[in-house]
């Protein structure tokens, strides 16, 4: 992957994440170790606002 970064416009440092990399994010950004509803917040998209 990293010595293709190039072509698709990614940085070379780029970060590769796996779902406990992620897990472990949103965990710390909602301040919980309830895993349900960790995972609820990850399955969930947050809604773009599209007017100006």
């Amino acid at each position: 992957m990293r010595q293709e970064a190039e072509h698709v416009g990614l940085r070379p440092q780029f970060s590769i994440m796996g779902a406990d990399d992620c897990f472990g994010m949103v965990q710390e950004q909602l301040g919980t170790t309830d895993k349900d509803l960790i995972r609820k917040s990850i399955r969930t998209p947050t809604p773009v606002s599209t007017s100006c």
